[in-house]
């Protein structure tokens, strides 16, 4: 099936309300909170509803090196956060370095209760300003831990979530959240929109509804992680809906488990107990869904397509799932007991399915409704109906060990009474970091002037890659702008709930400090250009880069802007304009003594025009018997002749030579 494009609005207004308004600047006053220095050893302490607010004039990366804890449950269901349109989001994503929150807020495992957003189909462009909506509006390079939302009440558009509508680059460790969020497109119980972040320790309860891509915990999930999270409630849409995320791009889902109750509105495509549509080398691992599956097309116990090089291993389902709606056996439609449609190179293996499967269409079956050939299924069981995809056995044979082949029992599963399930893993450890490109900056640049990356990537060794707040040294040797070199800056790692660092791995990268600009010492004479009378400036066919000498010798070319002449340029009056060229030195070049290049442009007499002296010598004194050479500078037409004189008292009397 094809890819759509996420629907997305530009925002382009902002409005200020009666709850405040997305700052980027705020100098912190003692009232702003209940205590703290908004660092990390010491953060910014909120233990009011009002102080929680105050949080969105510390935005952007201007304020990434600002943290904040709970000290008290908060309340929001007071006036004014409950009144119109409800909490205005902190954040918002339409200019990620000014309007993002990027700092941390630490929730101490306190429960920040009542949150109401009503922010349904914008009615005009002043109101998309809450496009993404939910606690925070956006986040980047964030981390936000140890908070429990209950009873959120949230109504957006696209772009929806209990705690953020839109995340980048961030990190949320143990969340939990109960209620309701509702929207068009991206929604979900703890985030509408994940890129490249990290969800761990977290949990939904409550209900989801939206149109398209929504999820128990989130409703569009891209190049971005989830490890020991889950979900319960009600997830309800038409496309792309997931027990868990609704669509799954690059994306890996690890030890997490949906109980939601997943159910599509007529005709509703792509419905998974965990993963609606997981798409693009996602992965889901050591995962399961246990809540009942209905749809349209495309519908599965865990996920509703599985598709684009995709791969789901060692998990189940053990849901009912049905197509809902349809009498038509001959219809082309697909339903799974484990997944729906599996294409595209994708795989499934080590995984197996116990739900009943039912619903008429042409292809339906206990593991895989419909599978392409190019997409192996390998040691997968289910209880039937049987159609060739996946093995399937009795409900005795699902409870043997032995009926399972090449599966881990030592590491992974556990079959003691019943059926097989998951063992848990414990921590993950760190086992390498990215690798930064280098940073070459001016000679001359201070520190402040630019930027070390925020976020480092690091690998599990599950092969999950998660996002890590990296905090920076001064450098090696301590960076200086003013001293050309390489500098390497060595970065420590935030720690995460569930991720060690075992063998102490941390970041690092090289910024270069470049050559001392060089400097002018002399411009090349230019050849003087000689035009017909009544030529206009634009017709002069000035050079447009010299030769220029700088202080080490070398020679190179730089263009050079012109200005009008001296006298100013007429092209109709005969004569010789000098005209004067300002060169253009970029970065590595300094012109500190402002030289310039200079050129003369002559203008001609028009022909059969009197002779016009346009150039001549001052008067020279030579001694007897020495000699003296005179030129001049002339336009006419034809060639004129010269009578040249001289004296011998002064310029008494004049003899012609």
């Amino acid at each position: 099936m094809g890819r759509k494009i996420l629907p997305l609005f530009l925002v382009i207004t902002m409005i200020f309300s009666l709850v405040g308004f997305n700052a980027v600047s705020h100098a912190a006053v003692l009232t702003d909170f209940a205590g703290g220095l908004g660092t990390e050893e010491n953060p910014w302490q909120i233990a009011t509803a009002v102080q929680l607010n105050n949080v969105r004039y510390y935005l952007g990366r201007e304020h990434h090196d600002k943290h904040f804890i709970l000290t008290e449950d908060i309340n929001l269901n007071v006036y004014p956060f409950n009144d119109g349109k409800g909490w205005e989001p902190i954040g918002d994503w339409w200019s990620w370095d000014n309007h993002a929150f990027q700092g941390s807020l630490d929730g101490a495992g306190h429960t920040i209760s009542g949150l109401y957003i009503n922010m349904p189909v914008p009615t005009s462009w002043e109101e998309t300003e809450y496009y993404a909506v939910g606690l925070f509006g956006a986040t980047q390079n964030a981390t936000i831990k140890n908070i429990y939302l209950t009873d959120v009440n949230v109504t957006g558009y696209d772009l929806a979530g209990g705690l953020v509508g839109d995340a980048e680059l961030s990190v949320f460790s143990d969340i939990h959240v109960t209620g309701s969020v509702i929207g068009n497109s991206a929604v979900g119980g703890i985030a509408g929109f994940t890129y490249r972040s990290y969800i761990v320790f977290s949990s939904f309860n409550g209900s989801v509804n939206a149109v398209n891509d929504l999820g128990g915990l989130v409703g569009y999930f891209n190049d971005s992680s989830i490890r020991y999270s889950l979900s319960k409630g009600i997830v309800n849409g038409n496309m792309d809906v997931g027990g868990l995320v609704g669509f799954s791009s690059k994306s890996s889902i690890s030890e997490s488990h949906s109980e939601s109750l997943v159910t599509g509105t007529e005709y509703a495509v792509e419905v998974g107990g965990l993963v609606g549509y997981n798409y693009n080398k996602s992965t889901i691992s050591k995962s399961y869904a246990t809540g009942a599956v209905s749809g349209y097309d495309h519908v599965g116990g865990l996920v509703g397509e599985n598709a684009g090089y995709s791969k789901i291993t060692d998990s189940y389902a053990w849901g009912a799932v049905s197509i809902d709606g349809v009498d038509d056996p001959t219809e082309i439609l697909t339903v799974g007991g484990l997944v729906g449609y599996n294409n595209d190179n994708s795989t499934v293996q080590n995984c197996y399915a116990l739900g009943n499967v039912s619903g008429t269409g042409l292809y339906h079956g206990g593991l895989v409704g419909e599978n392409e050939i190019t997409s192996p299924i390998l040691s997968s069981y289910s209880l039937g109906p049987d159609n060739g995809f996946g093995t399937v056995v009795t409900d005795a044979e699902m409870q043997i060990q032995g009926t399972f082949v090449d599966w881990d029992f030592t590491n992974t599963w556990v079959l003691d009474e019943g059926y097989p399930y998951l063992l848990p893993s414990g921590v993950s450890e760190i086992i390498s970091l990215e690798d930064f490109t280098p940073i070459v900056v001016l000679f001359g640049t201070p520190l402040s002037n630019f930027s070390l990356p925020l976020t480092v990537f690091a690998t599990l060794d599950d092969t999950t890659i998660v996002p890590l707040q990296v905090t920076w040294d001064g450098g090696t040797p301590i960076y200086d702008g003013n001293t050309k070199g390489n500098y390497l800056f060595t970065g420590t790692l935030a720690a995460v709930e569930g991720i060690v660092n075992i063998s102490g791995l941390a970041a690092s990268i090289t910024v270069t400090v470049s050559d001392p600009p060089k400097e002018i010492i002399s411009v090349e004479t230019q050849t003087d250009i000689i035009v017909p009378n009544g030529t206009v400036y634009s017709q002069i066919n000035f050079p447009t880069t010299v030769v220029v000498t700088l202080d080490d010798y070398s020679i190179t070319s730089l263009e050079v802007v012109w200005d009008f002449g001296i006298p100013d340029y007429n092209g109709n009056i005969t004569g010789t304009y000098v005209f004067k060229g300002t060169l253009v030195t970029g970065n590595q070049i300094v012109n500190t003594n402002e030289i310039y290049a200079s050129v003369k442009v002559i203008v001609e007499a028009p022909a059969d025009s009197p002779p016009v002296v346009t150039d001549h010598p001052e008067d020279i004194s030579v001694k007897a018997g020495e000699s003296a050479t005179f030129y001049v500078g002339y336009t006419a037409k034809p060639e004129p002749v010269f009578q040249w004189q001289y004296s011998k008292n002064g310029g008494k009397k004049w003899i012609n030579i």
